[in-house]
């Protein structure tokens, strides 16, 4: 199927810190005259042209586009942007539950306490905890959820009152939902990550793995490097951020 193609350029942007030998044998499997992959392992005997990896740790999304190098590409900053949560349906429907729920005129902080890798959760109590900074900030926290991620959000929502339960979601609502909202904090997993990339301010609590690699601290967005810290000094920092985000002029 691959060969029956034709590729001007393809790129292998699998991790660049192991080789894939299933990616690169795609890679070779296109038959393009220029085939672009990271310099490890075996990847020299199945690209044309190769870029080195990182010497130290950086953001993945600076990694990914210096795969244009080859291309003589300047891709510019690194950010992630996307057009998602922007339909006339979705936009209807959280604006009607946010009219429901009488918060139109309030500051609202999507708390996204779940992750897909579960080693990839800060303790559920940092997040109850933040839920009442949020209030004690003049906001509304309101805790946003996928799929496998629904009664963790809907018990730490009752552990105060005025904390709020997202409603059930697609892709579309819950994007809409995240934009409707004055900031954001989740773990490491896909959902921050595209609250960056729908442009709400957001802080990435990261317990597991390296912030500087796969986190966003550019313009109002950060992270927490919550590696070996304890829950307080984690919840300290978050904190001092959605200060700044909920309480400056």
């Amino acid at each position: 199927m691959l060969r029956s193609r034709k590729y001007d350029v393809v790129i292998d942007a699998s991790h660049w810190h192991s080789f894939s030998g299933t990616s690169a044998l795609l890679l070779a499997a296109t038959g393009s005259p220029i085939r672009i992959a990271h310099d490890r392992g075996e990847a020299h005997y199945f690209a044309s042209d190769l870029v080195s990896s990182p010497e130290k740790s950086e953001s993945e999304l600076t990694t990914k586009l210096r795969l244009l190098q080859p291309l003589e590409i300047d891709p510019g900053h690194a950010r992630m942007t996307t057009s998602l949560g922007k339909s006339f349906s979705a936009t209807e429907k959280i604006e009607k539950w946010i009219e429901q729920n009488n918060i139109k005129d309030r500051p609202r902080v999507g708390l996204l306490a779940g992750s897909r890798k579960l080693s990839h959760r800060a303790d559920p109590e940092i997040f109850s905890d933040l839920a009442l900074s949020v209030l004690e900030f003049g906001a509304v926290p309101i805790f946003i959820w996928g799929p496998s991620e629904k009664e963790l959000s809907r018990k730490l929502s009752e552990t105060s009152s005025e904390s709020l339960f997202a409603p059930p979601t697609d892709v579309e609502e819950f994007s809409a939902l995240v934009r409707s909202c004055t900031a954001v904090v989740g773990n490491d997993t896909g959902t921050t990550h595209l609250s960056v990339a729908l442009g709400t301010d957001t802080l990435g609590l990261f317990v597991k793995s390296d912030p500087n690699r796969w986190g966003h601290s550019y313009e109002n967005h950060k992270t927490v490097d919550g590696r070996g810290r304890s829950n307080d000094e984690i919840l300290s920092e978050a904190r001092d951020w959605l200060r700044d985000r909920l309480t400056s002029p």
